[in-house]
């Protein structure tokens, strides 16, 4: 799956849950804290340029680029920069965007594809998503998703905040 799309509440467990994916998938991962400072697209493409190395290294091999803290991003000249990056990227790569704020990227085309797989509030509450996962994406039911993968919206009423 080229993008799966965290977003939930602070306190979820968003940078958890995608961490204990990638380490039990032992999946290779490069992580990008972003930064307000990212609204500056020069900035952005400066940090999200340092990560081609770990994609390089890692070509062919599968790899999950993490971009933390999407909510950050506010200007939408660094939304389509990420979009950009995203559509480049190698087969073997996917990008994984947490948010707590659902992301001002356009996914409707990938929604269309099933390029995307989104995971929201009440996914990261169900038991079943920390116990098994797809081989591609966080699996919002816990079932496995091979071949055609399903996209799914978050929930756009959840459970209130988390802790």
């Amino acid at each position: 799956m080229p993008l799966t799309v965290v977003c939930a509440p602070a306190g979820c467990g968003k940078t958890t849950a995608v961490g204990d994916w990638l380490a039990s998938r032992g999946r290779r991962s490069t992580w990008l804290a972003i930064e307000a400072t990212d609204n500056d697209v020069e900035n952005l493409f400066s940090r999200l340029l340092s990560l081609w190395g770990d994609v390089a290294a890692a070509f062919g091999e599968g790899l999950s680029v993490v971009l933390d803290d999407f909510q950050l991003l506010t200007r939408p000249a660094s939304h389509r920069a990420v979009e950009e990056m995203v559509d480049k990227l190698p087969a073997s790569v996917q990008a994984i965007v947490i948010s707590r704020t659902p992301p001002p990227l356009r996914l409707g085309r990938r929604l269309a594809t099933g390029t995307v797989f989104e995971v929201g509030t009440d996914d990261l509450a169900s038991p079943p998503m920390r116990r098994r996962h797809s081989s591609t994406a966080p699996s919002a039911s816990g079932s496995a998703r091979r071949g055609s993968a399903r996209s799914r919206r978050p929930s756009a009423v959840g459970p209130p905040g988390c802790r």
